[in-house]
């Protein structure tokens, strides 16, 4: 799961014109953290770690999570743009969000706050 989710990025990286650089922080057997540069205060962060069935895909500005989607023990959530501490349950819950799913989403995002 880690080395597809590295290998999913490194595509991303390539495909996607907003993105960057893909920037690795740390690995482990069990678990994964890197970031996707978008400019020189946004970037997303992506935390996996299959040994707690743990997953975070965060946007980041200005050092702060703006927009966010989370899966703990597989029950994925919403932590919505313009009000990231709170948690959105979907009727989707459970399902894979897969990195690929919430770029596009950000990208809509950031589009739409002329962000970019």
């Amino acid at each position: 799961m880690l080395d597809d989710l590295l290998y999913e990025a490194q595509l991303l990286v390539k495909t996607c014109a907003f993105i960057r650089d893909l920037v690795d922080l740390d690995r482990t057997d069990n678990a994964l953290r890197f970031r996707l540069i978008i400019n020189d205060t946004i970037f997303i962060q992506v935390y996996a770690n299959t040994k707690k069935e743990k997953a975070n895909f965060a946007l980041i500005s200005l050092g702060q999570r703006i927009y966010g989607r989370d899966s703990e023990g597989g029950i994925w959530h919403k932590h919505p743009f313009g009000s990231p501490e709170d948690h959105q349950f979907e009727k989707d819950a459970g399902q894979l969000v897969t990195l690929t799913e919430f770029i596009m989403a950000v990208e809509d995002l950031l589009l739409k706050e002329l962000i970019l």
